[in-house]
């Protein structure tokens, strides 16, 4: 989805909890449909398949702090009674520094691990760093941590101190978790905390989520969210897909249409309407909803016109110079003749016949590729160039372009700032959908690019788009361009076919490993730790060479996914290492199938 909300132009992200205390924006790319199933595997309680996914967005991105906040949010919820689990918790935090609520997070889960590992003056020096900064944190987040610091101070023996921060989040909160309890205070009826509860949040200080605990309402794995039954995966998935569609549509009224489809499956408004009276969101509701909603999207989607436009009304100027003229005499300047617009290119038609796109490829000295064309489309339309090789997958590459007077240019294009390798390369000119067009343009072509004709013209389910491909190639001739294509395939392939090899003999060493990793013979563990040490480097090569493959390829897509559980499967962890051995054996098992 990704890939095709980037081909068409369209920016689309929604919000979505990251951990219980913070909520992070993700676009729908890899990394955020990654994302999204890392949360949603933690409510279907599978952990493991949780951190594999977690394991390959480290991979992708070592430095990236949301996925640091995701990875020891789910180590130290699900692990919390495993030593070791907590501390890679530790590794993963080091030298972070109270700079954003995403990094306040991470402190946050770094002293609940140091606190299960008994480290209880490092774990209050941390939670104490974490509270030093409140603006625009979360009062949710902010009570987590002080109410982890009260954990820390009865496990020192400090009864005051840890007193003072119950007493401060009660303060805050009187409902939070246990505090009530602690304190020595009634605890809130029924009706009461119902009353609480509403009020609380009828009236939140904007941009402050509601003020839970993870341990007494996590988001995704005890009680709060979904109260009964299976966690409503499904309706997260659709209405995440809804109100994305909506965002792309949102000048049409089936954008709004979507928008609103979106917002009613969403499970915490879907939760409010069930509290607010006697009506139950059943399965066959949300179906009800889902197909109504599709009608009403279908009957509001304008259809080409095909009638010629009506004269324009007058503009509000010109009655404002109307009425200027009726109140008093004005001197009548005479305007200066209109500049005319530049000639078509020679041999390309009026617009209103067809769309026409022609380019050239330059490729200059160095070996970087231009690219220049002509179009009769106006003024200002935007242009995604795109150039990839032909057969290799070893090259891609995009760059902008606008119309100037029926011109447009785009380039360079290079291979990391050096030559191109020689190869055959296939190019594509497009006009991504209207709706990222300027005011400018979308009068000429239409709002929805109802005015646009001809064979480039195509018609998709986010709108109209424009698609002009070609060929060029770079070497001494055709014929060696080709042949040079058809080597680095073949030599892509072959690596490949090295890797599989490699991954599959370090499969087998990973599931013999088994039996000294669940053994509790000192003996045993020394052996584990040892082959572990002498397996880590050469699978961690395995990836980087694997990374290095073309994406074009569902082989090739497969071996990276393999490589990546390859690095937990030779590792001493029980159950886990197991989990990554089959998932690893699942992904070579499919690149054996898909290999051409």
């Amino acid at each position: 989805m990704g890939t095709y909300f980037k081909k068409y132009g369209v920016r689309a992200e929604t919000s979505f909890p990251v951990t219980d205390e913070l909520h992070v924006s993700i676009e729908p790319n890899l990394q955020g449909v990654l994302l999204m199933l890392v949360e949603i595997y933690q409510q279907l309680k599978i952990p493991q398949e949780a951190l594999a996914i977690l394991n390959r967005l480290r991979q992708m991105d070592p430095d990236d702090v949301v996925v640091k906040l995701s990875y020891v949010e789910l180590l130290t919820e699900e692990y919390f009674n495993h030593k070791q689990y907590l501390q890679q918790v530790l590794q993963l935090a080091e030298g972070s520094e109270n700079e954003s609520d995403v990094h306040t997070g991470i402190l946050y889960y770094k002293g609940k691990a140091l606190r299960g590992l008994g480290l209880l003056d490092a774990a209050k020096e941390t939670l104490t760093l974490a509270l030093r900064r409140k603006k625009d944190r979360p009062d949710e987040l902010l009570m987590s941590i002080q109410y982890e610091r009260a954990l820390v101070h009865e496990a020192m023996g400090k009864a005051s101190e840890a007193r003072s921060d119950f007493e401060k989040i009660y303060a805050k909160s009187p409902d939070f978790e246990d505090v009530a309890e602690r304190l020595g205070l009634p605890k809130l009826g029924a009706a009461e905390e119902t009353s609480v509860l509403q009020s609380f949040s009828d009236s939140p200080e904007e941009g402050q989520p509601k003020a839970t605990h993870p341990k007494s309402a996590a988001r995704y794995r005890t009680t709060g969210d979904f109260p009964t039954g299976r966690p409503p995966v499904i309706s997260w998935i659709a209405s995440i897909l809804s109100l994305l569609i909506g965002v792309g549509r949102i000048d049409e009224a089936s954008g709004w249409v979507f928008l609103g489809m979106g917002l009613l499956l969403l499970p915490p408004l879907t939760r409010k309407i069930e509290e607010s009276g006697n009506f139950k969101m059943t399965k066959g509701v949300k179906i009800g909803i889902v197909i109504l909603g599709l009608i009403l999207a279908s009957a509001l989607t304008p259809e080409p016109e095909n009638s010629i436009p009506s004269k324009p009304a007058q503009s509000s100027s010109d009655t404002s110079t109307l009425h200027e003229t009726n109140k008093a005499p004005a001197t009548v300047e005479a305007k200066p003749e209109p500049i005319p617009p530049p000639a078509l290119p020679e041999g390309i038609p009026e617009l209103m016949k067809e769309v026409a796109i022609r380019f050239s490829v330059d490729v200059r000295e160095g070996k970087t590729a231009y690219v220049s064309g002509e179009t009769n489309l106006p003024d200002s339309t935007e242009f995604m160039v795109s150039m990839e090789s032909k057969s290799s997958g070893r090259y891609m590459g995009q760059s902008k372009a606008e119309v100037s007077g029926y011109r447009f240019s785009a380039g360079p294009f290079s291979m990391e700032n050096g030559p191109l390798p020689d190869g055959v390369y296939k190019i594509e000119v497009l006009m991504p959908i209207p709706d990222t067009q300027p005011e400018s343009v979308r009068t000429i072509i239409g709002q929805n690019g109802e005015k646009l004709r001809g064979k480039l013209v195509k018609k998709g389910h986010l709108g109209v788009t424009v698609e002009k491909t070609g060929e060029f190639f770079v070497g001494a001739d055709k014929a060696t361009a080709t042949q040079a294509e058809m080597q680095s395939a073949k030599a892509f392939r072959k690596e490949a076919d090295e890797i599989y090899q490699e991954l599959m003999k370090y499969l087998k060493f990973g599931k013999d490993m088994e039996q000294i990793r669940r053994s509790r013979d000192l003996e045993d563990t020394r052996q584990c730790g040892e082959k572990m040490q002498q397996y880590k480097l050469p699978v961690q090569e395995l990836g980087s060479r694997s990374e290095k493959l073309p994406n074009h390829d569902p082989y090739y897509t497969h071996l990276k996914i393999a490589a990546i559980n390859m690095t937990l499967c030779v590792t001493c962890s029980p159950g886990l290492a197991m989990d990554n051995c089959k998932m690893a054996e699942d992904e070579l098992q499919q690149a054996k199938k898909v290999r051409k």
